[in-house]
């Protein structure tokens, strides 16, 4: 039996997927159907009645595959899927799905990063997203501690951006304070000085031989000398930030690549922690001068 791989609404052009018009009017029918009240059954047969072909010769339509078309994220723009639908209509699709207690709805990419990312600052614990709080997702600790404010994605999303843009807008936020790193001798360095005065004190020493002992000396210091691993890091964050326009929607890509960890204070607030261990809140406080 072939099965479909190119996900139905869509095409594949010189290895880009675009809209499929005739199919994606469909994709629009359904959610339009499903939003004003019909069940999945009713629009699965009336589909199927109209002989709407799905793929190839196949004209039957269940309720588990108008199901699945209205859970897909795609199909609202996630995962780089030019938009069928808003994601407005998306959301009242799934919401009334889940309220009706209808399967899972698959989390558009974004939001599974975040998720992966997360944690309660009082216990360290990955937050957890409960899809139906009332009229809309919240985001728990599931160790129970409280946060003074409602979370849901809107709000998880609007402070991360804020973040980001702060960065963007002044780099200076990523730069660590060095400043307390200090040189500290192993016992051999201190050894080999204590020879070299020993021998600067002598008669006779021929130039080179003092000269290999101070070279060698100074061989160990450089040794000795803390190395600030971060500072390169800490460099290409503050480039890739300062080149950036300013950032209008949550990138996946960008997150993944710059961002270790997003903490949820008790007061509501978001820290987050970068891969060279940068920590910025979005509360807009003194920032540094750029």
């Amino acid at each position: 039996m072939s099965l479909r791989t190119i996900l139905y609404g869509y095409e594949v052009k010189n290895g880009q997927y675009l809209v499929f018009e005739s199919e994606a009017k469909v994709v629009r029918d359904i959610f339009a159907d499903y939003i004003g009240g019909k069940s999945l059954k009713a629009i699965a047969a009336e589909l199927t009645a109209q002989g709407i072909i799905y793929y190839l010769d196949k004209s039957v339509w269940t309720k588990n595959l108008i199901s699945r078309i209205i859970a897909n994220p795609k199909y609202a723009g996630a995962d780089g899927y030019p938009a069928i639908i808003s994601l407005t209509d998306f959301e009242l699709a799934n919401k009334r799905k889940s309220d009706m207690g209808g399967t899972q709805t698959e989390l558009p990419e974004i939001t599974t990063l975040i998720k992966s990312k997360l944690v309660c600052s009082c216990c360290g614990q990955n937050m957890g997203r409960r899809n139906k709080w009332r009229s809309r997702e919240k985001w728990l600790c599931p160790s129970g501690c409280k946060v003074d404010a409602y979370l849901g994605d809107r709000e998880i999303f609007t402070a991360l951006l804020i973040i980001l843009n702060r960065v963007r807008n002044n780099p200076e936020l990523l730069r660590l304070n060095t400043s307390n790193i200090e040189y500290s001798p192993s016992m051999e360095v201190i050894r080999q000085n204590k020879e070299i005065e020993r021998v600067k004190e002598q008669t006779g020493v021929e130039f080179g031989v003092l000269s290999k002992m101070i070279l060698k000396c100074v061989e160990h210091k450089y040794e000795c000398c803390p190395l600030d691993r971060g500072r390169a890091m800490t460099e290409a964050l503050m480039d890739k930030y300062r080149n950036l326009p300013i950032i209008t929607e949550l990138d996946v890509t960008l997150i993944r690549e710059t961002v270790q960890k997003i903490a949820v204070n008790r007061d509501g607030t978001l820290t987050v922690t970068f891969i060279n261990h940068a920590e910025v809140t979005n509360i807009e406080t003194e920032d540094k001068t750029a």
